[in-house]
């Protein structure tokens, strides 16, 4: 599940930067580090917008009985537009070749460290308004701190981030439910039937913490990369 939650992002952030990548060169290694910045803020706001409405569309009607199948199916079926349509399955399997454990090959030290301090500030699944609260503060320090593509990646996952978290929380925490719902029957599925509710609630928050956390990873590995799904087929991200 893991995978296919970057996955999604992955296909988001083509989408969303392909106006903006038409318009760059063709030589990719000039766009892995620049002092400018290569986003505004409106698209980094649409990013983690598009994130939200691909994630409700591909997980609203997910069947738990062939689980892989279906969210791939599902998201086959999403309208990505003309251009990107033929890549979905490029990116579905390039998100699988994902390294979670080093994030310095995405980023460099002072980038990661902002996704480490948004991460920690999860733990003990605090509400939407809280993670918001934080994620606005973190946006304001890498605002002072970071320039060009840097601050590109921090922005970019905090974005993310803050639409994952409305996605994957609960109800009772400020969260749509959807993801929430969907984690909770997957833990349902996972954990012994005997052990108490006290631990399935507890295998179910941490489920939300790391897919947030997982989101966010894909902010930040791919805003550089322009999509981490890009490089499984190679060429600029403006193709088509």
């Amino acid at each position: 599940m893991k995978r296919a939650i970057l996955f999604i992002f992955s296909t988001v952030l083509i989408t969303a930067s392909c106006s903006k990548e038409s318009e760059k060169s063709n030589n990719f290694s000039s766009r892995l580090k620049s002092s400018e910045r290569l986003f505004t803020d409106a698209q980094i706001a649409e990013i983690g917008e598009k994130h939200n409405e691909i994630a409700f569309e591909v997980y609203e009607s997910v069947d738990f009985e062939d689980y892989s199948a279906s969210l791939q199916s599902n998201l086959m079926d999403v309208d990505l537009g003309e251009g990107y349509n033929e890549h979905k399955s490029d990116i579905y399997n390039a998100a699988y070749d994902v390294d979670y454990t080093n994030l310095d090959q995405y980023a460099n030290q002072n980038v990661v460290a902002y996704y480490e301090m948004a991460f920690s500030s999860l733990e003990n699944q605090p509400d939407l308004e809280s993670i918001i609260e934080k994620f606005d503060e973190l946006e304001a320090q890498a605002r002072d701190e970071l320039t060009g593509t840097d601050l590109d990646q921090v922005l970019i996952m905090l974005s993310v981030g803050r639409n994952s978290a409305y996605f994957w929380l609960p109800a009772s925490k400020g969260g749509n439910g959807l993801g929430y719902s969907k984690l909770a029957y997957l833990t349902s599925k996972n954990v012994d039937p005997n052990s108490s509710n006290k631990k399935s609630t507890k295998e179910i928050s941490r489920g939300v913490r790391e897919a947030i956390g997982k989101d966010m990873i894909g902010g930040l590995g791919s805003a550089v990369g322009w999509g981490i799904g890009v490089l499984a087929f190679g060429g600029p991200v403006g193709v088509g």
